[in-house]
């Protein structure tokens, strides 16, 4: 079943949410859990997870990636700065669809399939494949880690639902961020994420010029 046949089934039921899916490293885009907020559908997945026994996670830090300058930066102020021995760090990028909202209102399956899906499967490999970066480097720093990749119209929205699903102690993220991947975004939601967190939110600025 193809990605948007997901979607669309997902928009049709209204479902709240359903467990992610753990996708290997190895293993082709297929694995897939789809969830429905409000009016809009969207893809979750598990792209990768490092090993560390359970017992020794001490924090839950959440850190939105998107691939930018800002997001590299607030990466390395956190491990200047934040990071911890028994952290787990929760790596969460948002891949917004190829469509509004109300355009997948009124769209049949068969139109969604033959002309959205190609393109949000590229944006989404695109992003898994950010996600597996991150991984890797949370595996040379000695880094207890999770990626997720998220598909929703509302990014905000899906980084903040982010903060209860993982139980996240404390979110990381940078600030004036645009995404180098298309469809993605982290920079415009900080304010979004700032003013509806529960939990203390770390915004790492812009370099001053």
């Amino acid at each position: 079943m193809t990605l948007a046949r997901w979607m669309f089934i997902g928009q049709l039921k209204r479902r709240r949410t359903l467990p992610a899916l753990d996708v290997p490293d190895d293993a082709p885009d297929q694995k897939r859990s789809c969830q429905g907020i409000g009016p809009y559908a969207s893809f979750l997945a598990l792209c990768g997870m490092t090993a560390q026994p359970e017992s020794k996670i001490s924090r839950i830090v959440l850190f939105p990636i998107d691939g930018s300058t800002h997001c590299e930066r607030a990466f390395a102020w956190y491990v200047d700065n934040l990071k911890a021995p028994n952290d787990h760090l929760v790596f969460f990028t948002v891949v917004e669809p190829v469509f509004p909202g109300h355009a997948f209102e009124l769209a049949v399956e068969a139109y969604i399939m033959s002309n959205m899906a190609p393109v949000l499967d590229a944006s989404i490999t695109k992003s898994k494949r950010l996600c597996r970066e991150k991984m890797q480097k949370a595996k040379e720093l000695g880094l207890h880690a999770q990626a997720f990749l998220h598909v929703d119209s509302r990014p905000g929205h899906a980084v903040t639902e982010a903060i209860e699903d993982h139980n996240a102690a404390i979110v990381v993220m940078g600030s004036r961020g645009l995404g180098a991947f298309r469809r993605t975004v982290l920079g415009s939601v900080s304010g979004y994420v700032l003013h509806h967190s529960h939990v203390p939110v770390v915004i790492v600025p812009p370099e001053t010029e």
